[in-house]
C-alpha cells in the first residue's frame, strides 16, 4: 500500500536536453529534432530499430545529470522534498503516448526512479495525429490514467498531479479530469523562478443539472428528442459548444470521454 501517488505525464524534454548536450551524437544517428517529431514521422521506426541502444544512452545520461535531465524529474523531486514523501511509500504513475520517442523518454525516467527506490507504474495512451483523433486520446487518458486516480483514492492514498511536463492540452485535461476524480494536489514548476507552485485544487464535479442530462445521452438521441430532454434548442446548443455532447448524422450523443468519465465516477 502506498501513501502517496504522483501522476506524471511524460513528454520528450529528455531527448531535447540530450541533443543539446550531445548534438553530434544525435545528428550521427540521424535523429535531429527527435523531441519534436510528429507521431507519423518516418524516423520513429528507425528510432524503434535502435531502441535498446538509445535507451541505454538515455539511462546513462540521466544517471549523470540527475533531475536536471528532464522536465518531469525536477518538479517531482522538489515536490517529494516539500511534502516529505519517501521513495518506499510513493508510487509514480508515468504515462506517455505510444510513439517511439515518447516511450523511450518514459522508460528512461522510469529506470531512474526505480534505481532510487520509487515504485513505478507505466501506462501508454494512444498518439493523436489529427484533431479528429484528439478525443480518442482523451478517452484513453481517462480510461488508463484517471481510472488509476480513482482506484488509489478509494484505497486511501493521497494523489498528486505533476502538471509541468507533457503536451499542454492533454496536461490541462488531466488536471481537470483528475480533480473530478478526487486528486488532492496539483503542482507545477514555474518557468520564471524555477520552483514548484501549488495550483488551486478545488474539488470539481459535473453539475447535478448536467449530470442528469448527460446520462440521457449515453445513446444517440434524434434532434427532436434531444431538444425535449434538455428543455430548449438553446440549451442543447450550449452543451454542444461546451464539448459535452456532439452531433452527427445519427443524432446527439455524449462525447466519448464524458461517457467514460461518467462510467468511472459512478462506479
Amino acid at each position: 500500500m502506498y501513501r502517496f501517488v504522483h501522476v506524471i505525464p511524460i513528454g520528450t524534454s529528455l531527448l531535447g536536453n540530450y541533443q543539446r548536450d550531445y548534438p553530434s551524437k544525435v545528428s550521427g544517428w540521424g535523429f535531429d529534432g527527435w523531441d519534436r517529431w510528429a507521431p507519423d514521422d518516418s524516423r520513429q521506426k528507425k528510432l524503434c530499430d535502435r531502441y535498446s541502444d538509445v535507451l541505454n544512452e538515455l539511462i546513462a545520461y540521466i544517471s549523470v545529470k540527475g533531475a536536471q535531465a528532464s522536465a518531469e524529474l525536477l518538479p517531482f523531486e522538489r515536490a517529494c522534498s516539500l511534502f516529505g514523501h519517501g521513495a518506499s511509500e510513493t508510487l509514480t504513475i508515468l504515462y506517455s503516448t505510444q510513439t517511439c520517442n515518447a516511450r523511450l523518454a518514459r522508460e528512461a525516467v522510469a529506470s531512474y526512479l526505480r534505481e532510487r527506490g520509487f515504485h513505478v507504474a507505466e501506462a501508454e495512451i494512444r498518439s493523436t495525429k489529427s484533431a479528429e483523433e484528439f478525443e480518442e486520446g482523451l478517452v484513453d487518458l481517462v480510461d488508463k490514467v484517471v481510472r488509476l486516480v480513482i482506484d488509489w483514492k478509494k484505497k486511501g492514498a493521497m494523489v498528486f498531479i505533476n502538471a509541468t511536463p507533457g503536451f499542454k492540452a492533454e496536461a490541462s485535461f488531466l488536471v481537470i479530469a483528475s480533480l473530478m476524480a478526487g486528486a488532492d494536489i496539483v503542482y507545477y514548476m514555474h518557468e520564471s523562478f524555477r520552483d514548484i507552485v501549488i495550483l488551486p485544487s478545488i474539488p470539481l464535479e459535473i453539475k447535478r443539472e448536467y449530470m442528469g442530462v448527460l446520462t440521457e445521452f449515453l445513446e444517440y438521441r434524434d434532434p427532436r428528442e434531444a431538444e425535449w430532454i434538455v428543455g430548449s434548442a438553446e440549451r442543447l446548443r450550449d452543451l454542444e459548444i461546451r464539448g459535452l455532447i456532439k452531433r452527427d448524422h445519427r443524432g446527439y450523443i455524449a462525447r466519448k470521454w464524458i461517457r467514460k468519465l461518467l462510467e468511472l465516477t459512478r462506479m
